[in-house]
């Protein structure tokens, strides 16, 4: 992240926000429409407005203080005429954009409160051996919406007990309950979601119920795929920023045979929304399957042995 967009991330769209920060003088013997105020990181200077007050903070301007240079900041700035100024101000399609980002980012964080929802409640069904009910989060389109999810977790032991734990089946219940949730589009992007977070191959699911507000699906994984759901809860409770699970690569190229090393804290977004992560190997691939009975990746598994206990 650049040092200027970094200095100005404590920067909110509340009107005591940016008072500490001086105000760029040249912006106010320009008539600018707002004051202009200076963000400073060593070197780097950048100008930064909210356009509407209070709201959003805008950077029209930024650059390096190199003074007696044609390329110092205040003097490039202060080579255009007022209009010229005035263009460095946000349109109306920069603030459509913004809109369009902002409920983007909204839905993932609602999406990632989910996820987080889900797999702590796997956990406890299968640690408990009882069905877990839990309300998720309420999502900020719908405030009147109730998203109930009920988890049930059934193992079926295999007559050879001595199965390893890969090749001993878990039966996992998924089933959905919904209260007045009428948007169709949201409602089938919402089980993708959680569906995604046990088995992302979603044709291993089978719809058991449905009759468009109350929905049943069920899938079997193996006992393996379960302990590492329930491994996962590790992630908001660790305190690590760098610990590694083992998963598999799913792209069908040379190597992919092999269990992955990678950050633990990547795992959530990557069965949520099917990101591709990067291993310690250096190799990218979408984590699509249980890995604890494949090979460990040999360039993985040396840089692992190094890092740091």
């Amino acid at each position: 992240m650049h040092p200027i967009v970094q200095a100005g991330k404590s920067l909110d769209s509340s009107e005591e926000s940016g008072r500490n920060l001086k105000i760029y003088k040249y912006s106010v013997h320009s008539s600018m429409p707002s004051p202009w105020r200076e963000l400073r990181h060593e070197q780097w200077r950048g100008l930064t407005t909210q356009a509407e007050s209070p709201g959003q903070w805008w950077l029209l301007f930024a650059g390096l203080e190199r003074e007696g240079d044609d390329d110092d900041v205040y003097t490039r700035v202060q080579s255009l005429v007022p209009q010229q100024l005035l263009c460095l101000y946000p349109t109306e399609l920069d603030f459509k954009l913004l809109s369009l980002e902002q409920g983007e980012s909204i839905q993932r964080r609602w999406d990632a409160s989910c996820a987080s929802s889900i797999i702590r409640a796997i956990a406890g069904a299968a640690e408990s051996g009882h069905r877990i009910e839990l309300a998720l989060p309420v999502h900020p389109g719908h405030p009147g919406a109730k998203f109930v999810l009920g988890i049930d977790v059934s193992r079926i032991m295999p007559e050879d007990e001595r199965d390893e734990p890969e090749e001993t089946p878990a039966e996992l219940l998924l089933m959905l309950v919904t209260n007045e949730w009428h948007d169709a589009p949201l409602r089938s992007k919402t089980l993708k979601l959680l569906m995604r977070i046990i088995d992302p191959v979603l044709e291993n699911w089978d719809a058991v119920y449905d009759n468009g507000l109350d929905t049943r699906y069920a899938v079997m994984i193996t006992e393996a795929r379960l302990m590492q759901i329930i491994a996962a809860v590790a992630l908001e409770d660790s305190p690590l920023d760098y610990e590694q699970v083992r998963v598999p690569g799913d792209r069908g190229e040379p190597g992919t045979g092999f269990s992955h090393y990678l950050p633990q804290s990547a795992l959530v977004d990557a069965y949520v929304y099917g990101e591709e992560l990067r291993g310690l190997c250096g190799q990218w691939f979408v984590p699509t399957k249980d890995g604890t009975s494949m090979p460990t990746c040999p360039a993985c598994h040396e840089k692992y042995s190094k890092l740091p206990a």
